[in-house]
């Protein structure tokens, strides 16, 4: 009697793991979906919230966090660039500093209402 070799179960949900350069390529991939959160906060932060909803500035909750995040990022990129101008400047000699405000000068007159903030 010839004996038999036992097989493997397949299992039916078995995932199999894609080829390594599709695995990395996905690692780029900004991931757009939004967050869930719980957290607390103080009274005062959460009347602050609720007046962006009431004056209209925010449709809910998340979108009045997602206004002050945005500011935040804001201030702390536009911090982050005053600081590397700074340190571009001392470091710059002055043909250079000259050349550059008088690029600047040109810029600013040709746009003279473009805002950068918006």
């Amino acid at each position: 009697m010839a004996t038999e070799r036992k097989r493997k179960p397949i299992r039916v949900n078995q995932r199999r793991r894609a080829p390594a350069p599709r695995r990395m390529l996905a690692r780029r991939v900004k991931d757009t979906r939004r967050r869930k959160i719980s957290t607390t906060i103080a009274p005062e932060g959460y009347a602050f919230l609720e007046n962006l909803i009431e004056s209209g500035k925010a449709g809910n909750l998340a979108e009045a966090m997602d206004l002050i995040l945005d500011e935040m990022l804001r201030a702390e990129n536009r911090a982050r660039l005053e600081r590397a101008t700074a340190a571009y400047y001392e470091g710059a000699n002055p043909e250079a500093i000259a050349e550059e405000n008088e690029l600047a000068a040109a810029l600013s007159a040709s746009l003279p209402d473009l805002l950068f903030d918006e």
